[in-house]
């Protein structure tokens, strides 16, 4: 399974790389600062588009990434503890998650987002005659019930009730919920959207296992609650738990284990070729996770000065269209101390992937960041020690799907004005201030409204998986490159070239790339085990 996984990853890393300099025509050059490394870790929510955007600015402009997978609690744990450059996080310092709760006295931080996405609900099940069922529908109370223990076969009532059309089919066959072991940005986002939607249940079930959240008055917790044996009504033993997306996402995909469930972020689930269940909305509707999905929910999430997200209006979300386990993810970079060498670095991988490398976002399973968002990066860009002060933004100077037109745009999210929820005595993480800019680049851009965005969503059946302006992976490819081979403006020979240079120069150096990383991982892993 495991080199499924990769070779699939692989190929996630080709089409991204051709799909980034077929879609430009021309690629914009950073300058290379191939002699100094900028490290990372943290988030596996976000780690498929990291690690294809640090593959992608190695092969085209020579800029070195090194980030490790772990989870956003992880990150959390190693930038404060000045382990690596910049930690990525779906999970902010104020909610208490981490050890230590912040970076030490005199660090100044920021948060600035990356990527949007959505936790899928990712299953293995078969019907009556063995059948692959691609149609499930669950709502926040049957994934309460799973999550819990108390719902634990595919046939019960509660199931059966909200898919009419697989009445017959569902089969009486355990539930087997994988769980993460490890403390993460995923347990995190799907706990909070639980403890919102079924306040009642979930209280009752954290009561009934013991279990006490990290911080009083957040029943959001990076740490899943009832991983132990059954207490009650609560068959929690039943859980299968494991550490990282990767395995979770892994289990769930193995034909061993047909009646198994997990959430993860929905690229994991595009890697195995898995569906994603239908989650009932706040109008009531069943809708998959997407590109376009994600973003109308999104579109409601309400960002602190220091751009942590409040989910609430997420999980609410009134459009038909809206997926609503929805979230975004972070970097946490600091804005004093930094080496300028490794910020310099830093300043040209941010301001890749919110412009260039949001082409891709939406082919891997993940939703572009708005325009207003982009904004917030290139403004914290220019709080980085070292890092170059980005251009103004519009379509030539930044290829974000939605300034190129390539998406259907719905709107971002509100950013709030006011001191930082995040700072501390000393060191602070650093309020955001929506500027002119921000309200310029997003004026480039046509809105939708969300009803006629909904409309796009439930007029079209998509999987469940909506890469960028609504195309099936790798329709994107296929019609780019025709553009490009079509195009009257560009000679023959031109033509030619641009093939043999995706051939002979862009796809060697990706492969190359995420074989040395995952080289550089195993020797690490290694390395510790010998200290060990």
């Amino acid at each position: 399974m495991t080199g499924v996984v990769s070779r699939r990853r692989v190929r996630s890393l080709l089409l991204a790389s051709v799909l980034t300099c077929i879609g430009t025509g021309v690629v914009d050059v950073l300058p290379s600062s191939a002699a100094v490394t900028a490290t990372g870790t943290g988030s596996s929510y976000a780690a498929i588009a990291l690690n294809n955007w640090a593959g992608q600015v190695s092969s085209l402009y020579g800029i070195s990434i090194n980030y490790q997978t772990q989870s956003s609690v992880l990150g959390l744990d190693g930038f404060a503890n000045g382990q690596v450059n910049f930690a990525a996080s779906e999970i902010g310092y104020s909610a208490g998650q981490s050890s230590p709760l912040s970076p030490p006295s005199g660090v100044h931080y920021q948060y600035l987002p990356d990527v949007a996405g959505a936790e899928c609900m990712m299953y293995n099940l078969a019907n009556t005659t063995q059948q692959p069922i691609t149609n499930l529908q669950l709502n926040a109370s049957t994934l309460m019930g799973i999550f819990s223990g108390t719902i634990n076969y595919w046939d019960d009532p509660a199931i059966k009730a909200i898919n009419p059309k697989l009445i017959s089919s569902l089969p009486h066959k355990g539930i087997v919920p994988v769980i993460r072991s490890d403390a993460s940005g995923d347990n995190y986002i799907f706990s909070e959207y639980l403890s919102a939607l079924e306040p009642t249940a979930w209280q009752k079930f954290m009561s009934a296992v013991s279990f006490t959240p990290a911080q009083a008055g957040n029943p959001a917790t990076a740490q899943w609650p009832g991983q132990g044996t059954d207490v009650g009504q609560y068959r929690v033993g039943i859980f299968n738990q494991v550490s990282g997306s990767d395995n979770a996402s892994n289990t769930v995909a193995s034909s061993q284990n047909v009646g198994s469930i997990t959430y993860v972020e929905t690229a994991y689930a595009i890697l195995h070729g898995m569906p994603c269940a239908a989650v009932q909305n706040e109008s009531g509707r069943f809708v998959k996770p997407s590109s376009l999905a994600d973003a109308i929910a999104l579109s409601h999430d309400k960002l602190l000065p220091d751009l942590e997200q409040d989910l609430a209006g997420v999980f609410h979300a009134p459009e038909a269209g809206a997926y609503p386990i929805s979230a975004y993810s972070y970097l946490i970079t600091q804005t004093t101390g930094l080496n300028p060498s490794i910020g310099k670095v830093l300043g040209q991988f941010i301001q890749f992937f919110a412009c260039q490398g949001q082409i891709s976002a939406g082919q891997l399973g993940y939703s572009p960041l708005p325009i207003n968002l982009v904004a917030e990066d290139f403004a914290a860009i220019s709080r980085i020690p070292g890092a170059a002060k980005p251009p103004p933004i519009n379509a030539k100077t930044c290829k974000n799907p939605y300034l190129t037109g390539a998406a259907t745009y719905v709107g971002g999210p509100q950013v709030s004005t006011g001191s930082s929820s995040g700072a501390n005595s000393s060191g602070a993480a650093v309020a955001a201030t929506p500027s002119a800019s921000s309200q310029a680049a997003t004026a480039q851009v046509k809105t939708v409204s969300g009803a006629e965005a909904s409309a796009q969503v439930l007029g079209k059946s998509h999987g469940g998986l909506t890469p960028v302006g609504n195309q099936t992976l790798g329709v994107a490819l296929g019609s780019e490159a025709t553009r490009l081979l079509s195009n009257s403006g560009m000679p023959s020979g031109t033509t030619l070239l641009a093939i043999l240079f995706l051939l002979a120069v862009v796809i060697p150096p990706v492969i190359a790339f995420e074989l040395r990383r995952r080289r550089i991982a195993k020797e690490s892993m290694a390395s510790q085990g010998d200290q060990e």
